[in-house]
């Protein structure tokens, strides 16, 4: 029999609050109610061939405390019947008692009415994400601690571990960065939060952990003697040092930055990839020459053009086709390419990424740097004698 039955019933209900469409018509429940699900029934000719099934499947309905939508029939062996057609709820209650959620809905109910009286800034939030309200109906009297602190000090430009409240953590702050910066954009005043920033820090006024510039001078100055061989220090700090050292040098790769042959009056800087981006604002570096040497592959010719774009004086090393050619034997496969314009590139740097784009090598070839002969990087340098 392919009539419908209560557990079909039920089901379709489950996955609806599974999906959090029936708590989220609390906040409009015209908007869903009344609703009616259609019931697969008896055909007219299954009335008189199957009049007892039919019997069954009605009792069953009715036994199941579904509120039914009747309709009448009248046919020419066995009379008037009515037969339902429609589950009909009236109201979220009607459902919920019908599959076992009265206990959830009444919770949601007292929370919604709890944060209206405290913050009715973010009950849309509730009404929005009704699950995940209940998923926390724990927390919430620290979230809203949070975010009525916040709203009373706004921007306050400390870091999270100094944020002082009873029963909050860094760990629970932490945890519950997407549920708060959610709640926050609701409850704060659009003036004192950034919503454009890219970190949860940024956004609303706390401090970030800083940015860290790693670099090594390459030769010993009564600024930097023997004994300071790898300095790390925040970018603004590095932004004030101007060294008295005469060149820089910035590598992608960190065992290329530690092995960099020594070099008369010259710094090397630990780039990390795209990470060069802390380099940006380093006026002291517009002063000094500047090399790049990164893998020869999309992305480190896209890191050497990010990094003219702030530097454009800067230039290239050991990134020459004349390299990459006598190197064969280390190319390996670039897994995600860019295909990105780069139009910070010179022609020869250019020429190189477009072949590279290109597959005029093979599919997706590249080298990294740390595989160049050291032979080479010794040579390079010891080109640039103590000029």
């Amino acid at each position: 029999m392919s009539w419908t039955t209560p557990g079909e019933v039920k089901k379709k209900l489950l996955s609806w609050w599974d999906k959090g469409k029936l708590l989220r018509s609390e906040a409009d429940p015209t908007s869903l109610f009344p609703l009616q699900i259609k019931l697969k029934g008896p055909s007219s000719a299954e009335l008189s061939s199957r009049f007892a099934d039919v019997s069954d499947w009605i009792r069953r309905l009715v036994e199941a405390d579904l509120p039914l939508k009747m309709r009448h029939t009248q046919h020419r062996i066995i009379g008037a019947n009515e037969i339902p057609t429609h589950a009909l709820f009236q109201n979220l209650d009607q459902v919920c008692r019908l599959i076992g959620k009265r206990s959830e809905l009444a919770a949601f109910r007292r929370l919604v009415n709890q944060l209206r009286e405290v913050c009715p800034e973010v009950v849309p939030w509730l009404e929005k994400r009704p699950l995940r309200a209940l998923e926390l109906s724990s927390e919430w009297e620290r979230l809203l601690r949070v975010v009525l602190w916040l709203r009373e000090n706004p921007q306050p430009q400390i870091y999270l571990r100094q944020v002082d409240l009873p029963g909050i953590n860094t760990k629970f702050l932490e945890n519950h960065k997407g549920v708060l910066g959610e709640l926050f954009a609701l409850a704060l005043p659009v003036e004192s939060y950034t919503p454009e920033a890219a970190s949860f820090e940024e956004r609303f006024g706390f401090k970030t952990r800083p940015v860290r510039i790693r670099f090594r001078p390459l030769s010993a100055t009564p600024a930097y003697p023997g004994c300071w061989t790898d300095i790390t220090v925040p970018k603004e700090d590095f932004a004030q040092l101007d060294p008295s050292l005469g060149r820089v040098f910035v590598v992608e790769n960190e065992i290329n930055y530690l092995a960099f042959p020594k070099c008369h009056d010259a710094l090397i800087i630990f780039g990390s990839g795209y990470k060069v981006g802390a380099l940006r604002d380093v006026e002291w570096m517009k002063s000094r020459p500047l090399y790049y040497w990164g893998d020869i592959d999309t992305h480190g010719f896209a890191i050497l053009n990010q990094l003219r774009s702030y530097h454009p004086h800067t230039q290239s090393f050991l990134m020459d086709r004349e390299t990459f050619l006598t190197h064969e034997a280390q190319w390996v496969e670039e897994s995600t390419p860019t295909r990105n314009p780069l139009a910070l590139l010179n022609a020869e740097e250019q020429a190189l990424y477009q072949d590279l784009i290109h597959g005029e090598y093979g599919e997706n070839r590249r080298l990294e740097q740390e595989l160049v002969g050291f032979g080479r990087v010794l040579g390079w340098v010891g080109s640039l004698g103590r000029g």
